[in-house]
């Protein structure tokens, strides 16, 4: 009986470890669209209504947008959409009051995004978080690149360091990040670069069990460019991913605990007959 008592009491503290992150109450997610020209659109997880936008030279300030989320996973996705002449965007997402994604390129009405004049959707960005445990991603895979993809990590141990680079109609095929990846907080930040004409990307991530928990692709490698062959010129898309890792040893303990008590349960059969 005092083997069963403590082996409960191993998983009841393994289980806090595991869900620490989540009691308590739920984070406040604030969104700013600013330096705008001409018109900026935040969009959740697929919907065609933006939760908000943004036009020439107006600054939202920051909006609370938690109401509008879903529990668990959530993926923030930004389109900048210019009329004539140059374009300009800035964007910040907070969580609890500090700053998880940011980005500004140009100075709205002053000088635009690398003086670029392309029309349509100019620039596109997303950001996913809250994905639980089983589907942190164990591997990447950058393909359908036109010009330049390139994989950058920040953690405790990386700070933006790039370990993935894929260059014009090359595939890298899934590669493993365990050797990148960190207890805590990851960061992996995607971005393409365009050089000369459209520009396409395409990728995909997996986890442990070879699900796919993140992806995305647009337009065809020396065929058709993204956004009605858009040529934009420079960085043209960005992806960021924010996951969290377990720590070994929690995850250690809680299988410990949890074959203790099978371990437990069995001898008190055997007893018993």
């Amino acid at each position: 009986m005092r083997l069963f008592a403590t082996l409960f009491a191993m998983v009841a503290s393994a289980l806090l470890v595991i869900t620490s992150g989540s009691a308590g109450a739920a984070p406040v997610y604030s969104l700013r669209l600013f330096n705008t020209d001409d018109q900026f659109n935040a969009y959740i997880n697929g919907s065609a209504t933006p939760v908000l936008t943004n036009s020439f030279l107006h600054d939202t300030g920051f909006v609370d947008i938690s109401s509008a989320l879903a529990s668990g996973t959530n993926t923030i996705t930004f389109q900048l959409m210019n009329i004539g002449g140059g374009y300009t965007y800035g964007y910040q997402l907070s969580r609890d009051g500090s700053i998880i994604d940011q980005g500004t390129c140009g100075t709205v009405d002053v000088a635009g995004c690398g003086n670029d004049s392309a029309t349509g959707i100019v620039f596109g960005h997303s950001i996913t978080f809250g994905l639980s445990s089983a589907d942190t991603p164990a591997s990447l895979r950058l393909f359908n690149t036109d010009d330049q993809l390139q994989a950058s990590i920040s953690n405790s141990g990386f700070s933006s360091q790039v370990f993935l680079s894929n260059g014009f109609r090359q595939d890298t095929g899934q590669v493993d990040l365990a050797s990148y990846l960190r207890a805590g907080e990851n960061r992996i930040d995607l971005a393409l670069t365009n050089d000369l004409g459209g520009y396409t990307y395409g990728f995909e991530f997996k986890n442990a069990a070879g699900s796919t928990v993140d992806a995305g692709q647009c337009g065809t490698a020396n065929v058709v460019g993204c956004n009605d062959n858009n040529g934009a010129i420079g960085t043209v898309f960005t992806h960021t991913l924010i996951f969290s890792v377990p720590e070994p040893g929690t995850i250690a303990l809680f299988a410990i605990a949890v074959a203790g008590l099978g371990f437990s349960r069995r001898r008190r059969v055997a007893n018993v007959t």
